[in-house]
């Protein structure tokens, strides 16, 4: 039986990995006006790296996986 401490110290890097990407789109596309809000420019954030985001923690899912 697996314990309970293993199987979140092996799924707490999914979370992380997905953290960088996201801050980094974040920083890195600015404002499309000045009206924009937080929610509607952390929208277009989330909508530019939701692929790569997806593909990352299925990777890692996958090769936690594998034995």
């Amino acid at each position: 039986s697996t314990d309970i401490s293993t199987i979140a110290f092996l799924g707490s890097p999914v979370g992380v990995d997905n953290i960088f990407i996201l801050v980094e789109s974040y920083q890195n596309s600015p404002k499309q006006s000045r009206d924009e809000s937080l929610t509607e420019h952390l929208g277009r954030a989330v909508g530019e790296v939701a692929p790569s985001m997806f593909m990352s923690t299925a990777a890692q899912v996958m090769s936690i996986n594998i034995r």
